[in-house]
């Protein structure tokens, strides 16, 4: 379930740093891809978040991955200004009511489950931070570093080069790509839709292609430092007492995501439920008062 960059945490350096615990986790109603979520109470027009979340109506800011935003009738704000003047609009509808009731159960479901699990989740941080302070003063783990030290020293003209390099061949796309993803955020029907995913799928694909043997030259010029990271991994996994913590860690990582993971699906299954039923009680709405 954890792919390098999670493994990456675990290196020794970084575990003294603190940085173990997924993002949000550090805070009793965060955790892993934990949702950004932002429905305005009836009769107001700010919203009640999630921590970290903003309040008012969802951010307009172009998506990383390309995935679609829905943007509300009427432009930037939507018809009435946005979700929170639609629930306003239809505070007393029975759907609207049950939406609402739905995503505070959702969101109350999320925050048991991350006070639960975060005192789980620190606690072992904290003795997977312990196993590596005890291993601090090996003269084996001192050997290591230094020869960490010294690879990375004999790469470090190569690989800035490799970086430069990878950087100026990327560059031409960068314009291009911003362009793909502000159509697929402004594209309104299906078919342009999918035309500007399928744009901008051709043109990540064509930066790739530019920059593939960069990074693979990239790859190869950093294998010494990668191998004296590997060696201090391995000195590590070899002590009983960091291998526990370890394996402790990203066993009660996987039972919290294994639980809150469908609780966040589902939030965001009733949050779209509450926009659809709003947008069609608007068109309703338009409908019989003959306004568009």
């Amino acid at each position: 379930m954890f792919g390098t960059p999670f493994m990456d945490s675990l290196e020794p350096r970084k575990l003294l740093a603190g940085h173990v615990l997924p993002h949000g986790a550090h805070h009793p109603r965060g955790g892993p891809e934990a949702p950004v979520i932002d429905v305005p109470v009836a009769g107001t027009t700010t919203g009640t978040t999630t921590t970290g979340a903003p309040t008012g109506a969802p951010t307009d800011a172009p998506p990383r991955d390309g995935t679609p935003v829905h943007r509300p009738r009427g432009g930037h704000g939507g018809a009435r200004g946005g979700l929170a003047d639609q629930i306003t609009a239809h505070a007393t509808d029975p759907t609207i009511v049950a939406d609402l009731a739905a995503i505070k159960a959702d969101r109350s479901a999320i925050a048991a489950t991350n006070e639960e699990w975060i005192p789980v989740l620190r606690a072992d941080r904290k003795a997977l931070r312990a196993a590596v302070a005890a291993l601090q003063d090996s003269t084996e783990l001192a050997t290591l570093r230094t020869n960490l030290k010294t690879a990375m020293d004999s790469v470090k003209d190569t690989v800035r080069a490799d970086r430069k390099a990878i950087r100026a061949a990327a560059a031409p796309f960068a314009k291009t790509i911003h362009d793909d993803h502000m159509a697929l955020r402004e594209a309104t029907t299906d078919a342009e839709k999918t035309a500007a995913q399928a744009q901008l799928d051709t043109d990540k694909a064509a930066l790739q292609a530019a920059i593939g043997s960069l990074k693979t030259q990239l790859k190869t010029d950093l294998a010494p430092v990668t191998a004296a990271r590997d060696a201090i991994e391995a000195f590590f996994d070899a002590d009983p007492a960091f291998a526990a913590a370890k394996a402790k860690l990203i066993a009660d990582l996987d039972a919290y995501k294994a639980v809150i993971a469908p609780q966040q699906e589902q939030l965001k299954t009733d949050r779209e439920a509450l926009k659809a039923n709003l947008d069609a009680l608007d068109t309703t709405t338009d409908t019989t008062t003959g306004t568009v």
